[in-house]
């Protein structure tokens, strides 16, 4: 046993202690709604956010979500937090994207930057309202707090950027080109699992709502944007700041394309979780009524799926070429033909090895066997083609040279079967 214990504390009691702890973020909220909302910054949202954070932690420590009298507020105050992180991103977006060096058509640009500026708009407003009901909700609730407005009484104004000389490209960091190399494949494997985002708009809240919640649910906006955040870290960590980033400006676009795809999905991300949040069934029907009175929910579809998602779509594919580019670039392609030795068959033991490596490096390679071609990366694919082409011996495989010379150490060395132990040192990792 933990030892832990829990004591009911009276209504009474805890009002006195939220209205000292919550001093803070009601002044802040005072100070931003005294200003026009277009003049909150970057900065300004992200101290809305860490305020909102700890108001509701302290909240949660209370188990204020299952009391009749504050779940309101605790959800009025995590909504705040959610739309004030997509305002940052959003923000975020709109500062960079200048650098990003997004290629779209003049037409399609003009239209992302329209819709960019009424997204921001809806944010603001939605924060607006959330930050009225939040005072309307301690006042309801019996809490007291000052009237004053935040002693500061000014929002601190938005820095211009400055930037040291970019002086670090003398020398190539190891191995580069391979990274390149898997950035670009991982890039190119996110448009096509996401390309069906950017095919049309939606009209109407009911088809909003269907679209969202089967096809954009909070799973999977996550898988989505964790996806594109996996890009966005591989690239910053080896490809970033190096010589060859620096003479092959085709990379840095790469990069740009994939932020920005980032930065909107992050802005659809918790714009889903504010919807799904409030249409499970774990929250009272009361608090979803109040809160859907605050934000319009059909308008938190339309940013989601219109705009979030559609346009990170649209500008992921906009970078294929970046991506192709590279790959031409940087993976030297060959072809390699190998024969399954006397007495084996492609089963699943060698097959999940081959995959391994392939998935190691990170690039495409193809595998043709008989009739049946099939990517080198895939299983169940692999099993299906050999299946279907039981009595050919001969495997071709294209890709990447590097993945090819370990795929045929391994078919030299046994495909495995000879034991693990067995395979020469440069496949080591398959033991892992």
């Amino acid at each position: 046993m933990d030892g832990s214990r829990e004591a009911i504390i009276q209504e009474e009691e805890f009002r006195g202690l939220l209205a000292q702890q919550i001093k803070g973020l009601v002044s802040y909220l005072r100070l931003l709604m005294s200003r026009e909302a277009n003049s909150w910054a970057k900065r300004h949202l992200a101290e809305l956010v860490v305020r909102t954070h700890e108001t509701e932690s302290f909240l949660d420590d209370y188990s204020a979500r299952n009391n009749k009298r504050f779940a309101y507020l605790v959800e009025l105050i995590a909504s705040a937090r959610g739309f004030g992180r997509a305002a940052v991103a959003l923000r975020h977006l709109v500062a960079r994207f200048p650098r990003y060096e997004v290629v779209l058509a003049p037409e399609v640009k003009e239209r992302f930057l329209a819709e960019t500026q009424r997204t921001q708009q809806f944010l603001d407003q939605a924060i607006l309202a959330l930050m009225r009901a939040i005072l309307d909700a301690l006042e309801r609730a019996g809490v007291p707090v000052s009237a004053d407005v935040w002693t500061n009484g000014s929002l601190p104004d938005e820095e211009v950027r400055r930037v040291l000389p970019h002086s670090i490209d003398e020398e190539d960091v190891f191995n580069e080109e391979q990274r390149i190399a898997e950035v670009a494949t991982q890039y190119l494997a996110a448009c096509d699992r996401f390309a069906w985002a950017g095919k049309r708009m939606i009209e109407g809240v009911d088809q909003l709502r269907a679209y969202v919640l089967r096809d954009l649910d909070e799973e999977r906006s996550r898988y989505f944007e964790s996806l594109v955040h996996s890009i966005e870290s591989k690239y910053d960590t080896y490809v970033a700041a190096t010589a060859i980033e620096a003479r092959t400006p085709g990379l840095r676009r790469l990069r740009g394309h994939a932020s920005t795809a980032l930065h909107l999905l992050e802005v659809g991300t918790e714009l889903v979780h504010f919807y799904v949040r409030h249409e499970n069934d774990v929250r009272a029907e009361s608090v979803k009524a109040d809160i859907a009175r605050v934000v319009n929910k059909g308008g938190v579809l339309d940013r989601a799926a219109n705009f979030a998602f559609f346009f990170a779509s649209r500008i992921l594919s906009a970078g294929r070429g970046f991506a192709d580019e590279a790959l031409a670039a940087f993976v030297r392609v060959q072809d390699l033909e190998v024969a399954l030795p006397q007495g084996e068959t492609l089963h699943a033991r060698p097959i999940s090895l081959i995959v391994k490596i392939v998935k190691h490096h990170g690039t495409h390679v193809e595998m043709q066997m008989g009739s049946g071609t099939c990517s080198a990366a895939s299983i169940m694919e692999i099993i299906m083609v050999a299946g279907d082409n039981p009595e050919a011996r001969t495997i071709r495989f294209r890709g990447d040279a590097r993945v090819l010379e370990h795929i045929g150490l391994l078919f030299d060395s046994g495909l495995g079967e000879r034991g693990l132990d067995k395979l020469p040192r440069e496949l080591s990792y398959l033991t892992k």
